[in-house]
């Protein structure tokens, strides 16, 4: 057990605290376990108390005006989080003796608060999210002379966090991967901690059993709608999918929320789709469960590119902790995070998802196999493998030497 003083901060810039599963479910069994854990994270809709605290766990959020797009826009938006962020972190500082800081990207501005508090003897976690020097130059495609300034800045930013960083957690193999060989991290010190669901998902034999005799079938997405995640994508294929099977009436759940939705949404008004696709905005607890219930085939539209390679997607694990059938492009994380449990599609275009996505809604035989698929790889990537790292990653910190 840590010592009665392992107070922890973790420092969250995207999404509010408890809406951030992978922060939530480290922040419950680190306070399960004897740490006191503070959280900083953004004020946004349905989290917009300033302070909240359940047990052991204590969560402050700050005003974040508006979401940045393009990068004067980015610009303010990690501006206003950082100074945000700053402020409170010093405040707590003050108030409690820090032992770890685990800093969460994106972005890689955090290892300035870090090495500040690291002069008051806390220990830093870098907890690695994304490959942000990735994610950037996928959001960022125009003006690739400016843009490539910027990666090599993202590069830098990246450079300086992992020096900060007593220890590292990441969320697969290929993060464990770029941690040695770009960060010169110690093997020792990386410790994979999965974004696997934890007990908020449901066992999976409570999905729903649909053979589609009675209902037409019903297309999910659940995900963040921006410019590297392949929203637009998903109206591409729901025309695709109108245009080969016309009398087929199915519908396209849209589950979440981002800078494209407006996108999205006037590409579903020029296609002639309002009737087929359903927006349900972001949601979480009870109401995303309900929204995954009501899939029977699942979506993944993310184009193949250097960032969407290497990372363990959110709803890749969702999909299978949920049980319900998926397709999904040949990205090389994914095909390793989803192995047999979903269908993957023999490229990364629409025209091959579609198709995918058609082969499944034809053959039952294969849905019932890939759910039976999905049960046996939730076992292997269970919470309870990734928890025992978390924590001996923070044992390793607080043990006496």
């Amino acid at each position: 057990m840590p010592p009665p003083s392992a107070n922890i901060l973790i420092l969250v810039a995207n999404l509010p605290v408890p809406a951030d599963r992978r922060v939530w479910q480290e922040a419950c069994a680190l306070a399960q376990n004897g740490y006191t854990v503070h959280i900083i994270c953004p004020r946004t809709k349905g989290f917009k108390k300033f302070y909240d605290q359940q047990n052991n766990i204590h969560v402050y959020r700050f005003w974040q005006p508006f979401e940045g797009v393009g990068l004067g826009g980015f610009i303010c938006e990690y501006t206003t989080l950082f100074l945000s962020t700053f402020l409170l972190g010093l405040y707590l500082q003050c108030r409690h003796r820090l032992r770890i800081v685990q800093i969460c990207n994106p972005p890689d501005l955090f290892f300035i608060i870090a090495w500040l508090l690291k002069q008051f003897g806390a220990s830093v976690v870098y907890d690695q999210h994304d490959v942000c020097p990735e994610l950037y130059a996928s959001k960022f495609t125009r003006k690739p002379r400016f843009f490539s300034k910027i990666t090599a800045f993202m590069f830098w930013l990246e450079k300086q966090t992992y020096r900060c960083a007593d220890r590292v957690i990441v969320p697969n193999e290929s993060f464990h991967h770029v941690a040695q060989t770009r960060g010169k991290i110690d093997p020792q010190k990386i410790f994979i901690v999965r974004h696997t669901p934890d007990s908020f998902f449901p066992a999976a034999c409570h999905h729903k059993n649909n053979t589609y005799t009675s209902q037409p079938p019903v297309i999910g997405y659940v995900g963040i709608l921006g410019s590297q995640d392949g929203g637009a994508r998903l109206i591409e294929i729901a025309r695709l999918l109108k245009e080969k099977k016309p009398a087929l009436p199915f519908k396209m759940i849209i589950v979440g929320d981002g800078p494209e939705l407006a996108q999205v949404k006037h590409n579903v008004l020029k296609f002639n789709l309002a009737s087929t696709v359903i927006f349900k905005g972001f949601v979480s607890g009870d109401e995303l469960i309900s929204a995954y219930r009501s899939f029977d085939i699942a979506i993944i539209p993310d184009a193949k590119n250097t960032y969407t390679d290497l990372i363990t997607l959110n709803k890749t694990l969702e999909y299978i902790a949920m049980n319900i059938p998926f397709v999904y492009p040949p990205l090389t994380q994914t095909i390793c995070d989803a192995e047999n449990a979903g269908l993957c599609a023999e490229n990364d275009s629409v025209e091959a998802l579609c198709a995918a996505l058609i082969h499944l809604i034809d053959h039952h035989d294969v849905r019932e196999c890939l759910k039976q698929n999905a049960i046996k790889r939730l076992d292997d990537l269970a919470w309870h493998h990734s928890k025992n790292n978390l924590l001996a990653c923070y044992h390793s910190l607080v043990a006496p030497h």
